[in-house]
């Protein structure tokens, strides 16, 4: 059954990629260069094994050494705006199928949760923030 699910959850990614519109948008102009990394509160203190295996380090450490590592951190996130390249170690989650309705045999009728590192949370939500950021500056 894992199998199953691992082939539906990789492929269908692709499938979407290919219906999306291409452009010649370059996607450094829709962030803005921090230099700095804020820590959000919502940024969820786990210290779940799972967590730890995936990754090697968890969000409670990453938290309770901010001031040590904001340094590192913000150089790791400014490399991936000016490169606009998210590196694969970043790309490495868990995968777990979460059934929605129907038949639990029919695959699907499951969605993907993806456990994602620390350090990707991170990015993606500084990431965020910027383009919320412009966005709103350009209304």
């Amino acid at each position: 059954m894992s199998e199953c699910f691992n082939e539906f959850f990789c492929n269908i990614g692709t499938g979407l990629a290919e219906t999306l519109p291409k452009t010649d948008v370059d996607p450094l102009s829709y962030l803005i260069n921090y230099t700095h990394i804020r820590f959000s509160r919502n940024l969820t203190r786990n210290y779940s094994g799972d967590h730890q295996q995936l990754i090697g380090i968890s969000m409670a450490i990453i938290k309770d050494n901010k001031t040590i590592l904001v340094g590192i951190l913000t150089h790791m996130i400014n490399t991936v705006i000016r490169t606009a390249k998210f590196p694969d170690s970043r790309k490495i989650a868990r995968v777990r199928p979460l059934h929605n309705k129907g038949d639990n045999s029919d695959r699907n009728n499951y969605r993907p949760i993806f456990v994602l590192t620390a350090i990707s949370k991170i990015t993606e939500k500084v990431l965020a923030i910027q383009v919320r950021t412009l966005f709103l500056r350009k209304l």
